[in-house]
């Protein structure tokens, strides 16, 4: 016989049974979980997985394999990888007021650089120094000495000449020589007249060249020369300085005019002085009666603005 039933056992084997079909009904109705454990992530994330592949792929040639079996992305993730694309191909862009500061600061070097070379002025203009250097074989230095020679009634000029003459003249904006910048070098040895034999003897004796080559003036004051220097028009000025011949150091004064052409001063410069004011000896020869002791000396000197 078979045995029925309590109604406890009963009620038991439904909440069982309910409990059961439950379970199969979830089973069912429910989506797997996605390799993250999310819901709802597997539908987008391939969407935002695509340009993060294709952005490793162009960055990396060699993680292509790898980022096409990259874990699909979450929500989150796919946003990361989307603002990555940015990152991977440029520099995000800046916001207005981080570009708005670039534009200014850009601005503001430019200017920084640009100001001084369009405010600084030449160097006449500012009141620099003005650079005169004498033009290379374009200036003569050259002696005259009264001289009687035997078998002529009347004096003769000994005029004696070379155009082996260089340096420079500095002037400061006040119109002042420049303290130790200024100096003038004449090449003695150079020097010729219209007879050799006399060039011999002053060389050899008068002037002693072979211990003594060169002459130089050494400019120490200038009065007279308008200041800063006008671009055209004649002028005349005084220059001093010490004057060495023959290894005897003098102060000289010379008596200059001339012109002015642009970038170019021409004029002439001369003083007087004797022989044995250096330490020197008038030539004495058989030819020569007598020479005066006085001797003049000029420069026709050709400066240039540097």
């Amino acid at each position: 016989m078979k045995r029925r039933l309590s109604a406890p056992s009963s009620v038991k084997v439904s909440l069982a049974l309910a409990l059961f079909a439950a379970m199969i009904l979830s089973a069912c109705v429910a989506p797997a979980p996605g390799p993250t454990g999310g819901t709802g992530s597997a539908t987008a994330a391939p969407q935002a997985a695509a340009p993060a592949t294709a952005v490793a792929a162009t960055a990396d040639p060699s993680a292509a394999g790898a980022a096409t079996v990259a874990p699909v992305a979450t929500s989150s993730d796919a946003a990361t990888a989307t603002a990555g694309v940015g990152t991977a191909t440029d520099a995000p862009a800046p916001t207005a007021p981080a570009a708005a500061a670039a534009v200014q600061a850009t601005a503001q070097s430019s200017g920084a650089a640009a100001q001084p070379a369009s405010n600084t002025p030449s160097a006449a203009a500012s009141g620099g120094t003005l650079h005169l250097v004498l033009v290379a074989g374009g200036t003569q230095a050259r002696f005259k000495v009264r001289e009687q020679l035997a078998g002529r009634n009347l004096p003769n000029d000994a005029v004696g000449a070379t155009n082996a003459v260089s340096g420079n003249i500095d002037i400061g904006a006040d119109g002042v020589l420049v303290p130790g910048a200024s100096k003038i070098t004449v090449d003695m040895t150079s020097l010729k007249t219209d007879e050799s034999r006399r060039d011999n003897f002053i060389r050899r004796n008068t002037l002693d060249t072979a211990q003594y080559p060169t002459a130089v003036l050494v400019p120490t004051a200038i009065k007279g020369l308008p200041s800063p220097l006008p671009s055209a028009g004649d002028v005349s000025f005084e220059l001093t300085g010490d004057l060495t011949i023959h290894g005897v150091t003098k102060p000289i004064t010379w008596q200059a005019t001339g012109k002015i052409a642009g970038q170019d001063l021409t004029g002439t410069a001369s003083t007087k002085t004797t022989f044995e004011v250096f330490g020197m000896t008038p030539p004495r020869a058989a030819v020569v009666l007598s020479v005066e002791d006085n001797i003049t000396l000029e420069i026709d000197f050709h400066l240039t603005r540097q």
